[in-house]
């Protein structure tokens, strides 16, 4: 039961019937019978992902009828491989050069962040995933941008340094995620954050601290659009947990995510578990994790660069946390809350668009 979503379950009753569905590309040959014939009957449908591992450095999605690969931040693709990026350029001639040439180009990556690729994945989960809400149809995504993600969620010492206050039920570990912060206050430290670093705002607020109202700012109607700090769309923080896998989780979920089955009733300090691919700790588990977006339906059928719903009531959270158990704790789980709501298990970890 999701106790604080008990309005957008109804919604996602009458509205998810019937919409695209599709198995994940890693596990295309789940729906293709084992003595198919695909190489001569007209009527199989031949996912081109189906065995491109992309080097294990990255992940396939379809694109014009065709494989594509999207690297991993480090490396770039050749045909169907994701190859490390040469830092010289020397022996670049072949053109990947350039791609190490742009990567240059781009700002440096601040200290405690990496950079998620631009690619495709298939987004929600399978009928048959464990502890799956109707909300999570599949459907495919492709993100034309990469983006820079904290690799930790937001503690309170980084949040107390930008803010000025701490609003944590777990007040007494700064190692700890901030949490019992309202999607306004979330939104506030992503501006915060852009003006130490002299970027424009991705939010306009007013108030301070508790009592700060916050909205998308008008100059940027689409959120890829800002140069700032600001919270990660819906779809940026599935791709971002997801790091190249289509399961549940991106490991054994005890090693990877603080969830009620081993957490001890509370918060633990960031890093202290397994990241993923992507360097990412506790995007699953730990606290959940404010999204931009309001919540809604997912879309019927293939979408790029998503941004969720033009207006709504509740803002969508991601992740899993320490006081809800594993069904809760994995890539595809969706929940939602009115923006004004502050719990001791919902926290923040700020993205910027590469």
């Amino acid at each position: 039961m999701k106790p604080s979503v008990i309005v957008v379950a109804l919604l996602a009753a009458t509205s998810c019937q019937g919409m695209f569905h599709r198995t994940p590309s890693g596990d295309a040959g789940a729906d293709v019978d084992a003595d198919s014939d695909v190489d001569g009957d007209a009527d199989a449908v031949v996912d081109p992902c189906d065995g491109v591992e992309c080097s294990r450095h990255g992940v396939c999605f379809e694109q014009d009828g065709e494989a594509v690969c999207a690297c991993h931040a480090g490396f770039h693709a050749e045909e169907l491989e994701c190859v490390p990026n040469v830092v010289d350029g020397d022996d670049d001639s072949d053109g990947a050069g350039d791609t190490g040439s742009d990567a240059e180009a781009d700002p440096p990556v601040p200290d405690g962040w990496v950079v998620v690729p631009a690619g495709g994945f298939v987004m929600g989960s399978p009928e048959d995933e464990e502890g799956r809400d109707t909300d999570e149809v599949q459907h495919e995504v492709i993100l034309t941008h990469g983006f820079e993600i904290q690799t930790t969620e937001v503690t309170q010492t980084q949040f107390m340094a930008v803010m000025g206050y701490n609003p944590s039920r777990f007040s007494g570990c700064p190692g700890c995620p901030v949490e019992r912060v309202s999607w306004h206050e979330a939104a506030a430290y992503c501006n915060a954050l852009s003006d130490a670093g002299g970027l424009p705002r991705c939010y306009e607020c007013s108030g301070t601290g508790v009592p700060v109202q916050c909205a998308p700012s008008a100059a940027y109607p689409v959120p890829y659009d800002c140069p700032g700090y600001r919270l990660p769309t819906e779809a940026e923080f599935e791709l971002a947990a997801r790091a190249g896998t289509t399961g549940p989780s991106y490991g054994d979920l005890d090693a990877v995510a603080w969830h009620a089955g081993i957490a001890g009733g509370r918060t633990h300090e960031v890093g202290g578990l397994e990241p993923n691919a992507f360097g990412l700790y506790d995007v699953l588990g730990n606290v959940w994790e404010w999204c931009n977006d309001w919540y809604g339906a997912y879309p019927a059928g293939p979408v790029t660069d998503p941004t969720g719903p033009t207006t709504g009531a509740l803002r969508v959270y991601r992740g899993g946390s320490w006081y809800l158990f594993s069904e809760y704790s994995r890539a595809a789980s969706r929940n939602a809350l009115a923006p004004v709501v502050r719990y001791g298990n919902i926290g923040l970890r700020p993205a910027r668009t590469r």
